[in-house]
């Protein structure tokens, strides 16, 4: 009597999944954080710092940062643009496929925005942003200047996309964050 080979091959392929899955819920995440920290200061051609790195898994996977620090540009007197005691990225399931998160909350943001005698801003990151988009990143007014602090917390939002025929939503609730840009080199 031959017995059928499917028995095995899904008690091989079921065991296999199981493994998987038990690798990424105890993966120890902390350990991606220099790779990042490498990744991040090679995007945005500035030294980037991260002080702690957490994966929380689920429907909605939660990413912290903490201690997160962005260096100034070489010309600027004081050496730190940004820092953000806490940054936490939140994914669904279609945006952790896509690397781009649905929201980006800071934690007691410290930023720093300033141009130099040429007019050009700190906020400028990389050489691979467009002239487009450079503009697109202007602030208004003539800003020599702007050192934001705030001790609570910011959220921002990816815009979401709209079907043609539905029509939009009212809603009393209104934001004054910008979207969260997907390029992260031209933020």
């Amino acid at each position: 009597m031959t017995k059928s080979r499917a028995p095995r091959y899904a008690l091989i392929a079921l065991s296999a999944v199981l493994v998987l899955a038990l690798v990424i819920v105890f993966f120890p995440w902390r350990i991606l954080r220099g790779p990042l920290e490498s990744y991040a200061s090679h995007e945005l051609q500035r030294q980037v710092t991260i002080g702690d790195l957490d994966v929380d898994l689920g429907r909605i996977t939660r990413v912290t940062l903490d201690e997160i620090t962005i260096a100034n540009a070489a010309w600027s007197a004081d050496q730190q643009m940004a820092h953000a005691t806490r940054m936490v990225l939140f994914f669904s399931l279609r945006a952790l496929f896509k690397l781009s998160p649905d929201y980006v909350q800071l934690v007691q943001p410290d930023v720093l925005l300033e141009r130099n005698a040429d007019r050009v801003g700190n906020w400028h990151f990389g050489n691979d942003c467009t002239v487009k988009s450079h503009r697109q990143l202007e602030p208004p007014g003539s800003l020599q200047q702007l050192n934001a602090r705030r001790p609570q917390s910011v959220m921002l939002h990816k815009p979401r996309r709209r079907s043609p025929n539905r029509k939009p939503r009212s809603s009393s609730r209104t934001s004054a964050m910008p979207p969260a840009r997907s390029r992260a080199s031209c933020l």
